[in-house]
């Protein structure tokens, strides 16, 4: 007996075959699990789909490139020799 696998798009939910699942993703259709949570997100189908995707991956590489940064001045801070610690304090 195959798995039965949830997929949604729009407000329609129909379940299918674990075999189908990366048809209807192809298609437009998000993965979801019991509760509704997306675990496979769907290709966007339009211009819209893909400038909100687009929005969601520039706010998400801002907030890694500031994490980076931030690091980046830490490990610089902590390579410093003791002398010019010491020195600061």
């Amino acid at each position: 007996m195959s798995n039965i696998v949830h997929v949604q798009r729009a407000n329609v939910i129909l379940d299918i075959k674990e075999e189908q699942k990366q048809r209807y993703v192809d298609m437009g259709y998000d993965v979801i699990d019991d509760k509704g949570n997306v675990i496979v997100k769907s290709v966007p189908q339009d211009i819209l789909g893909w400038q909100t995707a687009y929005a969601d991956l520039q706010k998400a590489l801002a907030k890694v490139e500031a994490e980076n940064a931030k690091l980046k001045a830490q490990l610089k801070e902590f390579s410093k020799p003791e002398t010019e610690k010491k020195s600061k304090k």
